[in-house]
């Protein structure tokens, strides 16, 4: 497990005050790309270099508790499935203050041929960084 902090700035929110529905998946995205960091790849650089692409193939959110401008969050991710072509990502959103559990995420990643776009298996050097945090 990762944990990342994040907070809810008003940019996040919607007319109500609360966060915007499809902002829970960008603050999920930043936190993946920051245990990309964590376990060694450098996103930008990873881009650009390798033969391969990781894109996000399926995303769902649920909502359990509101999220407001200022909110603290600490996003958990979890490495929650890893299989021959794809992985999923699990994101648990907690507000820091009280401990209360408002939003679950989950993001599937393919692993793609960047010459081709056809699903390749997973590289052995990403796979076994993903099997760490499992």
């Amino acid at each position: 497990m990762f944990k990342v902090r994040s907070k809810i700035t008003l940019k996040d929110t919607d007319a109500a005050g609360i966060i915007f529905f499809s902002n829970i998946l960008v603050k999920a995205h930043e936190a993946y790309e920051e245990l990309l960091e964590e376990i060694g790849i450098n996103l930008n650089e990873a881009i650009r270099k390798n033969d391969y692409l990781i894109p996000i193939v399926h995303a769902e959110a649920d909502y359990r508790s509101t999220l407001v401008q200022g909110d603290s969050v600490i996003i958990s991710v979890f490495v929650e499935n890893i299989g021959e072509s794809s992985f999923c990502l699990k994101y648990d959103f907690t507000i820091e203050h009280n401990k209360i559990l408002a939003a679950n995420a989950r993001t599937v990643h393919a692993c793609i041929s960047k010459q081709t776009r056809a699903k390749i298996p997973i590289p052995d050097s990403l796979k076994s960084k993903l099997i760490a945090f499992q």
